[in-house]
Protein backbone atom coordinates (compact mmCIF):
# COMPACT_ATOMS: atom_id res chain seq x y z
CA UNK A 1 0.00 0.00 0.00
CA UNK A 2 2.65 2.50 0.96
CA UNK A 3 2.37 5.74 2.88
CA UNK A 4 -0.78 7.85 2.98
CA UNK A 5 0.18 10.98 1.02
CA UNK A 6 -0.99 14.26 2.53
CA UNK A 7 -1.24 16.53 -0.50
CA UNK A 8 -2.01 20.24 -0.21
CA UNK A 9 -4.31 20.75 -3.20
CA UNK A 10 -7.51 20.77 -1.13
CA UNK A 11 -6.18 23.56 1.08
CA UNK A 12 -4.98 25.52 -1.95
CA UNK A 13 -8.41 25.18 -3.56
CA UNK A 14 -10.18 26.49 -0.46
CA UNK A 15 -7.81 29.46 -0.04
CA UNK A 16 -8.07 30.33 -3.74
CA UNK A 17 -11.86 30.40 -3.49
CA UNK A 18 -11.70 32.56 -0.38
CA UNK A 19 -9.28 35.01 -2.04
CA UNK A 20 -11.46 35.38 -5.12
CA UNK A 21 -14.54 35.92 -2.95
CA UNK A 22 -13.00 38.38 -0.48
CA UNK A 23 -10.13 40.02 -2.33
CA UNK A 24 -11.62 43.31 -3.53
CA UNK A 25 -14.66 43.58 -1.31
CA UNK A 26 -14.86 47.03 0.20
CA UNK A 27 -13.05 48.62 -2.76
CA UNK A 28 -9.49 48.08 -1.47
CA UNK A 29 -6.99 46.51 -3.90
CA UNK A 30 -4.73 44.37 -1.69
CA UNK A 31 -0.98 44.62 -2.35
CA UNK A 32 1.86 42.37 -1.20
CA UNK A 33 5.36 43.87 -1.28
CA UNK A 34 8.29 41.44 -1.48
CA UNK A 35 11.89 42.37 -0.70
CA UNK A 36 14.39 39.90 -2.05
CA UNK A 37 18.13 39.50 -2.49
CA UNK A 38 19.62 37.65 -5.45
CA UNK A 39 21.64 35.41 -3.13
CA UNK A 40 20.60 32.06 -4.52
CA UNK A 41 20.08 30.66 -8.05
CA UNK A 42 16.48 29.85 -7.17
CA UNK A 43 15.65 33.24 -5.59
CA UNK A 44 14.11 34.62 -8.78
CA UNK A 45 12.17 31.36 -9.24
CA UNK A 46 10.57 31.85 -5.82
CA UNK A 47 9.67 35.44 -6.74
CA UNK A 48 8.04 34.25 -9.98
CA UNK A 49 6.07 31.50 -8.22
CA UNK A 50 4.58 34.03 -5.81
CA UNK A 51 3.86 36.44 -8.68
CA UNK A 52 1.86 33.72 -10.45
CA UNK A 53 -0.17 32.98 -7.32
CA UNK A 54 -0.73 36.68 -6.64
CA UNK A 55 -2.13 37.16 -10.15
CA UNK A 56 -4.55 34.25 -9.66
CA UNK A 57 -5.58 35.55 -6.23
CA UNK A 58 -6.17 39.12 -7.43
CA UNK A 59 -3.44 40.55 -5.20
CA UNK A 60 -1.08 43.29 -6.35
CA UNK A 61 2.54 42.16 -6.24
CA UNK A 62 5.35 44.67 -5.84
CA UNK A 63 8.91 43.39 -5.93
CA UNK A 64 11.88 45.24 -4.45
CA UNK A 65 15.22 43.67 -5.31
CA UNK A 66 18.02 44.79 -3.01
CA UNK A 67 21.75 44.32 -3.39
CA UNK A 68 23.19 41.36 -1.46
CA UNK A 69 25.65 43.96 -0.10
CA UNK A 70 22.92 46.18 1.33
CA UNK A 71 23.39 47.09 4.98
CA UNK A 72 20.89 46.26 7.69
CA UNK A 73 20.10 49.98 7.97
CA UNK A 74 19.33 50.18 4.24
CA UNK A 75 16.99 47.21 4.42
CA UNK A 76 15.26 48.62 7.48
CA UNK A 77 14.81 51.94 5.68
CA UNK A 78 13.11 50.15 2.78
CA UNK A 79 10.87 48.25 5.19
CA UNK A 80 9.89 51.45 7.01
CA UNK A 81 8.92 53.02 3.69
CA UNK A 82 6.64 50.06 2.99
CA UNK A 83 5.24 50.21 6.52
CA UNK A 84 4.23 53.81 5.88
CA UNK A 85 2.87 53.23 2.37
CA UNK A 86 -0.91 53.05 2.69
CA UNK A 87 -1.18 51.16 -0.62
CA UNK A 88 0.86 48.24 0.76
CA UNK A 89 -0.96 45.77 2.99
CA UNK A 90 1.44 42.84 3.25
CA UNK A 91 5.24 42.76 3.50
CA UNK A 92 7.48 39.74 2.99
CA UNK A 93 11.27 39.64 3.21
CA UNK A 94 12.21 36.60 1.18
CA UNK A 95 14.74 34.21 2.64
CA UNK A 96 17.58 33.47 2.47
CA UNK A 97 18.95 36.83 3.57
CA UNK A 98 22.61 37.71 3.01
CA UNK A 99 24.66 36.29 5.87
CA UNK A 100 25.87 39.69 7.12
CA UNK A 101 22.35 40.94 7.80
CA UNK A 102 20.90 40.47 11.26
CA UNK A 103 17.74 38.56 10.37
CA UNK A 104 15.93 39.23 13.69
CA UNK A 105 16.54 42.98 13.33
CA UNK A 106 15.32 42.97 9.73
CA UNK A 107 12.17 41.00 10.50
CA UNK A 108 11.41 43.06 13.62
CA UNK A 109 11.28 46.20 11.45
CA UNK A 110 8.11 45.00 9.69
CA UNK A 111 4.86 46.47 11.00
CA UNK A 112 3.02 43.51 12.62
CA UNK A 113 -0.17 44.59 10.84
CA UNK A 114 1.59 43.90 7.53
CA UNK A 115 3.94 41.07 8.53
CA UNK A 116 2.36 38.19 6.58
CA UNK A 117 4.95 35.63 7.67
CA UNK A 118 4.48 35.98 11.43
CA UNK A 119 1.05 37.57 11.99
CA UNK A 120 -2.54 36.86 11.02
CA UNK A 121 -5.36 39.25 11.90
CA UNK A 122 -3.04 41.12 14.25
CA UNK A 123 -2.05 38.02 16.24
CA UNK A 124 1.22 36.09 16.21
CA UNK A 125 0.87 33.18 13.79
CA UNK A 126 3.75 31.71 11.81
CA UNK A 127 2.69 31.10 8.23
CA UNK A 128 4.39 27.71 7.82
CA UNK A 129 2.96 26.40 11.10
CA UNK A 130 -0.46 27.60 9.93
CA UNK A 131 0.05 25.71 6.66
CA UNK A 132 1.00 22.50 8.51
CA UNK A 133 -2.11 22.72 10.67
CA UNK A 134 -4.39 23.36 7.70
CA UNK A 135 -2.89 20.50 5.71
CA UNK A 136 -3.41 18.02 8.53
CA UNK A 137 -6.95 19.32 9.13
CA UNK A 138 -7.83 18.79 5.46
CA UNK A 139 -6.90 15.12 5.89
CA UNK A 140 -8.68 14.72 9.23
CA UNK A 141 -5.43 14.64 11.21
CA UNK A 142 -5.25 18.00 13.01
CA UNK A 143 -5.56 16.28 16.39
CA UNK A 144 -2.30 14.44 15.74
CA UNK A 145 -0.31 17.54 16.69
CA UNK A 146 -1.90 17.59 20.14
CA UNK A 147 -1.75 13.86 20.76
CA UNK A 148 1.76 13.27 19.44
CA UNK A 149 5.29 14.26 20.25
CA UNK A 150 6.27 16.73 17.51
CA UNK A 151 9.95 16.74 16.57
CA UNK A 152 11.34 19.49 14.34
CA UNK A 153 14.60 18.43 12.66
CA UNK A 154 16.69 21.10 10.96
CA UNK A 155 16.07 24.75 10.16
CA UNK A 156 16.13 27.08 7.19
CA UNK A 157 13.87 29.26 5.09
CA UNK A 158 10.68 27.60 6.35
CA UNK A 159 11.60 26.06 9.70
CA UNK A 160 12.54 29.35 11.34
CA UNK A 161 12.69 30.37 14.98
CA UNK A 162 9.18 31.74 14.50
CA UNK A 163 7.96 28.37 13.23
CA UNK A 164 9.35 26.45 16.19
CA UNK A 165 8.09 29.07 18.67
CA UNK A 166 4.58 28.83 17.17
CA UNK A 167 4.61 25.04 17.43
CA UNK A 168 5.71 25.22 21.07
CA UNK A 169 2.98 27.73 21.91
CA UNK A 170 0.25 25.64 20.33
CA UNK A 171 1.17 22.02 21.05
CA UNK A 172 2.19 20.29 24.28
CA UNK A 173 5.13 18.07 23.28
CA UNK A 174 7.47 19.79 20.84
CA UNK A 175 11.22 19.25 20.57
CA UNK A 176 13.76 20.50 18.03
CA UNK A 177 17.26 19.58 16.91
CA UNK A 178 19.68 20.61 14.15
CA UNK A 179 19.60 17.15 12.57
CA UNK A 180 17.78 13.85 12.57
CA UNK A 181 20.03 11.80 14.81
CA UNK A 182 18.88 13.64 17.93
CA UNK A 183 15.42 12.13 17.48
CA UNK A 184 16.81 9.01 19.15
CA UNK A 185 17.20 10.99 22.37
CA UNK A 186 13.97 12.98 22.03
CA UNK A 187 11.59 12.34 24.89
CA UNK A 188 8.33 11.18 23.36
CA UNK A 189 7.02 9.27 26.36
CA UNK A 190 5.70 6.41 24.27
CA UNK A 191 3.58 8.77 22.19
CA UNK A 192 3.47 8.57 18.40
CA UNK A 193 5.78 11.08 16.73
CA UNK A 194 5.14 13.71 14.07
CA UNK A 195 8.48 14.41 12.37
CA UNK A 196 8.99 17.73 10.56
CA UNK A 197 12.17 18.17 8.50
CA UNK A 198 14.13 20.90 6.73
CA UNK A 199 17.61 19.42 6.86
CA UNK A 200 19.61 20.93 3.96
CA UNK A 201 21.50 17.64 3.54
CA UNK A 202 20.49 17.16 -0.08
CA UNK A 203 17.47 15.70 -1.85
CA UNK A 204 16.44 12.28 -0.61
CA UNK A 205 18.65 12.40 2.48
CA UNK A 206 16.08 10.75 4.77
CA UNK A 207 15.86 7.04 4.04
CA UNK A 208 13.43 4.47 5.52
CA UNK A 209 16.06 3.30 8.00
CA UNK A 210 16.15 6.81 9.49
CA UNK A 211 12.41 6.90 10.20
CA UNK A 212 11.99 5.33 13.62
CA UNK A 213 9.03 3.01 14.37
CA UNK A 214 7.29 5.56 16.61
CA UNK A 215 7.04 8.07 13.74
CA UNK A 216 3.50 8.14 12.34
CA UNK A 217 3.55 11.33 10.27
CA UNK A 218 6.44 12.92 8.36
CA UNK A 219 6.13 16.48 7.08
CA UNK A 220 8.83 17.25 4.53
CA UNK A 221 9.66 20.97 4.35
CA UNK A 222 12.93 20.48 2.49
CA UNK A 223 13.14 21.97 -0.98
CA UNK A 224 15.75 21.37 -3.66
CA UNK A 225 15.65 22.24 -7.35
CA UNK A 226 17.69 20.20 -9.80
CA UNK A 227 19.39 21.84 -12.76
CA UNK A 228 16.45 20.67 -14.82
CA UNK A 229 14.02 22.46 -12.50
CA UNK A 230 12.70 19.29 -10.83
CA UNK A 231 11.68 19.81 -7.19
CA UNK A 232 12.49 17.33 -4.44
CA UNK A 233 12.53 17.26 -0.65
CA UNK A 234 14.38 15.68 2.26
CA UNK A 235 12.71 12.29 1.87
CA UNK A 236 13.99 9.45 -0.25
CA UNK A 237 11.25 8.06 -2.50
CA UNK A 238 11.42 4.79 -0.60
CA UNK A 239 9.95 6.52 2.47
CA UNK A 240 6.75 7.06 0.48
CA UNK A 241 6.46 3.29 0.13
CA UNK A 242 6.43 2.65 3.89
CA UNK A 243 3.22 1.13 5.24
CA UNK A 244 1.55 2.69 8.28
CA UNK A 245 3.04 6.13 7.64
CA UNK A 246 1.43 9.40 6.54
CA UNK A 247 3.70 11.73 4.55
CA UNK A 248 3.36 15.35 3.47
CA UNK A 249 5.83 15.22 0.57
CA UNK A 250 7.85 17.73 -1.38
CA UNK A 251 6.56 18.56 -3.90
CA UNK A 252 2.85 18.59 -3.24
CA UNK A 253 2.44 18.78 0.54
CA UNK A 254 2.85 21.93 2.62
CA UNK A 255 4.91 24.07 0.24
CA UNK A 256 2.18 24.86 -2.37
CA UNK A 257 0.01 26.19 0.46
CA UNK A 258 2.51 28.85 1.55
CA UNK A 259 2.20 31.37 -1.32
CA UNK A 260 -1.58 31.14 -1.13
CA UNK A 261 -1.49 31.86 2.59
CA UNK A 262 0.63 34.92 1.82
CA UNK A 263 -2.18 36.16 -0.41
CA UNK A 264 -4.89 35.33 2.12
CA UNK A 265 -3.01 37.16 4.86
CA UNK A 266 -2.45 40.17 2.60
CA UNK A 267 -6.18 40.36 1.88
CA UNK A 268 -6.99 40.03 5.58
CA UNK A 269 -4.49 42.79 6.38
CA UNK A 270 -5.99 45.06 3.70
CA UNK A 271 -9.47 44.59 5.15
CA UNK A 272 -8.22 45.14 8.70
CA UNK A 273 -6.30 48.30 7.78
CA UNK A 274 -9.31 49.64 5.89
CA UNK A 275 -11.46 49.18 8.99
CA UNK A 276 -8.88 51.01 11.09
CA UNK A 277 -8.90 53.95 8.69
CA UNK A 278 -12.68 54.25 8.41
CA UNK A 279 -13.56 53.46 12.02
CA UNK A 280 -16.02 51.02 13.57
CA UNK A 281 -18.90 52.18 11.42
CA UNK A 282 -17.40 50.70 8.25
CA UNK A 283 -19.59 48.11 6.52
CA UNK A 284 -16.70 46.61 4.52
CA UNK A 285 -17.08 43.01 5.72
Amino acid sequence: MGADLLQGHLVVRDIERWCLRKGRRGGTAPVLAVIFFDTDPSAEDYVRIKAHVAEKAGVGYWVYEMSPDASCAQVQTQIRALNENARVHGILVQRPLPEHLGEPKVMAAIDPRKHVEEYRDGRASNIAADAVGRLLSSHGRRGALRRSAVHVAGAGNIVTDGFTAHMRRRYPWVSASPGLRQLVAAEHGGRPVVLITELHRGAGHVTPGMVRPEVRIVIDLGFYLSRGGVAAGDLDHAVLAMDGLAVAPTPGGVLPILPWLMMERTIRAARRLAREETGPGCACQ
